[in-house]
């Protein structure tokens, strides 16, 4: 887990230092979820990005709905309230979508949010992600109560 943290806190460095490729958030797109738990990853469904309505959100984020699906035909689905950073001087979501940074994805403060464990559908308390290049496609954690000890390690993989 402290490798997690180290290797995400570092990467969130060098993406707001180094511009790469033309990046957005993609939308509409399946991703296929993993738990890292250390030694061993579980599988948890998978996520989509759908566009929010309206224009940024105070404190420079674009909204989108994050929808979370148990990867079964009649699983349950889940939905989570995701703000993308806007990198500065971009406060239009468009020139955001078409901007060169890596994006960072939070859980909307105040704004609903609802994952899913293997079971069921379970409140998020906090969600961190930031886009990588290569695999996994996102890493980030997740907490899912405030009374939890420990956060998870989430990998996010292009689903094949």
């Amino acid at each position: 887990m402290r490798k997690l943290l180290f290797s995400l806190a570092g990467g969130g460095a060098l993406a707001l230092s180094v511009p790469g490729a033309a990046r957005a958030l993609p939308t509409g797109v399946a991703f296929d979820v993993f738990l890292d738990d250390g030694p061993s990853q579980s599988a948890m469904g998978a996520v989509r990005f759908f566009p929010g309505v309206g224009g940024p959100v105070p404190g420079g984020a674009c909204r989108y709905t994050m929808e979370w699906s148990s990867g079964f035909d009649d699983g349950p689905v889940a939905v989570c309230k995701v703000d993308e950073a806007t990198w500065h001087g971009h406060q239009s979501c468009p020139d955001n979508a078409a901007g060169l940074i890596p994006s960072i994805v939070v859980r909307a403060p105040g704004q609903p949010c609802t994952g899913l464990d293997q079971m069921r559908a379970i409140d998020v308390f906090q969600l961190v992600l930031g886009e990588s290049d290569g695999a996994p496609s996102f890493v980030g954690l997740v907490q899912f109560t405030p009374a939890s000890s420990e956060p998870y390690g989430v990998l996010i993989f292009s689903a094949p």
